[in-house]
This record gives structure tokens, C-alpha cells and sequence, in this order.
């Protein structure tokens, strides 16, 4: 449990707007947690997400470190992450690809019929870009998609975290 504890105030207290003197930036984590606060909805809805698998290796001491038995083995898990949420106006679609060098097509439906979806995404040069003075890498992009009959198809470049909306 304390291990849990300890890796859970890591986390939160991770600055998501960094300063320097008098200059400030901003981080992946504010610009996902902006993309995210920004489109999410009221209702939580079910989602099937099937993808590819990818190796996660073993992390090395963090069984001993922290007492978490579920990084210190080896693993597959899915290259797509997903989550939705909805409202009386629409649907929006988390989507995450976990591969650090392979784009991701995903079909997303359940949208609201034919129309305009909007992809927003964390956008940079490469999955390991980052912020600082005087060096904005990062920045959400936003895009306008064709859906016809709840239906749309994507590629997301690796290391992308977007959402996608329709009302």
C-alpha cells in the first residue's frame, strides 16, 4: 500500500505548467488534461476496442521498489486504448495509440450519423518531444473528419492521444 501511495503522489504532483524565472510553459500532461476537460461528457458509454498487441518489457527494481507486481513482468497489452463519453448533444471517443513507431488506423463508430467529426490531438515533432522556454513543440491540432452513416476511419501517428467528437 505504500508503495501505491508513493507512486500515486509522483503523479500528482507532476507540474503540468512549468516555470523558469519569469518565463512559463506548458507541458504534455496540461495539454492532454485540457484536451480532456475540455471534451468530455456527462455519460460514460461502453466501448470495443480491438487492436494489435505490443511487448512491454519488464521495468527493472520496481518490484522491490514500489510493490507493484503488474510492472515488474513481462506483458502484451493493446496498442489502442479507448474510452467514450456522451450527452444529449453527442459522442466523444478517447483514443490513444501506444506504439512509439507505428501509426494506428482505427474505425470508430456509434457516431451521430452523417456529418462533421472533430479530431483534436496532442501534436509534436516526435514521441519525444516536449516544452520549454522559448520552445513550444507541443500543441493540440485540430481537424475536421467526413462521418458517414456513424462511421469513420482514422490513423493516429505513434505516441498520439486524441479524441474525437460528433454532435
Amino acid at each position: 500500500m505504500c508503495g501505491l501511495a508513493t507512486m500515486n503522489y509522483l503523479v500528482s504532483t507532476l507540474s503540468s505548467i512549468q516555470t523558469r524565472g519569469d518565463d512559463v510553459f506548458t507541458t504534455a500532461l496540461y495539454l492532454v488534461n485540457r484536451l480532456y476537460r475540455e471534451t468530455t461528457r456527462t455519460s460514460s458509454r461502453a466501448v470495443e476496442a480491438r487492436s494489435p498487441t505490443l511487448h512491454v518489457p519488464r521495468i527493472d527494481d520496481v518490484e522491490n521498489a514500489m510493490h507493484v507486481m503488474e510492472a515488474a513482468a513481462t506483458r502484451e497489452a493493446p496498442v489502442l486504448d479507448a474510452a467514450a463519453t456522451s450527452d444529449e448533444r453527442g459522442l466523444t471517443v478517447f483514443i490513444a495509440n501506444r506504439s512509439l513507431d507505428e501509426p494506428l488506423s482505427v474505425t470508430v463508430t456509434g457516431l451521430p450519423g452523417d456529418g462533421v467529426a472533430t479530431l483534436r490531438r496532442l501534436a509534436g515533432p516526435s514521441p519525444y518531444a516536449r516544452n520549454d522556454v522559448g520552445q513550444e513543440l507541443l500543441g493540440l491540432t485540430t481537424e475536421e473528419l467526413s462521418a458517414s452513416k456513424g462511421r469513420l476511419e482514422v490513423t493516429l501517428p505513434p505516441a498520439t492521444v486524441a479524441v474525437l467528437t460528433g454532435d
